[in-house]
């Protein structure tokens, strides 16, 4: 599962982004908690992660009682709260519409390890990344990872 999770963070590690402003977010979500991470949905939490010149590189979609957006271990058992998975994917169509995300890309990796998926879907201006779980063990998704391209 390391291994999983380490190509997950080497390939998006390797791109840039540039984009939206906290402004946009607050005015879709309301202001962000104390922490800095907007409420998308209930027990859904939005986290802005900004390059070293101030620029929105990422943005984070993950369960509210689960806060991995600083650790890079994404090993956790079956039991382990998911969001679900048609309302994530909601909330990614909110953030980043399929018109703003550019063409699609000729790339494309899905890497599985026991009951996850990581898959990345590479477009012209984002990459965004889906960690899910098997419906076999409850499904849906632990993670998603926005990465802006700096274009």
């Amino acid at each position: 599962m390391r291994t999983i999770t380490l190509s997950f963070i080497i390939f998006f590690s390797c791109l840039v982004g540039a984009g939206q402003t906290p402004d946009e977010f607050k005015q879709r979500y309301g202001a962000p908690d104390d922490k800095g991470h907007y409420f998308a949905r209930t027990g859904i939490v939005l986290s802005l992660i900004y390059s070293k010149d101030q620029k929105l590189s990422n943005i984070i979609i993950e369960p509210g009682d689960l806060h991995i957006t600083n650790s890079p271990d994404l090993e956790r058992d079956s039991s382990a709260k998911a969001m679900p998975s048609d309302i994530a994917h909601q909330v990614v169509d909110e953030i980043v519409p399929m018109e703003k995300r550019g063409k699609p890309e000729s790339f494309s990796a899905v890497i599985e390890s026991g009951c996850i998926t990581i898959a990345p879907v590479d477009y012209e201006f984002v990459t965004i990344g889906f960690v899910k779980r098997c419906r076999e063990q409850g499904g849906g998704t632990f993670k998603i990872d926005i990465k802006l391209k700096n274009k």
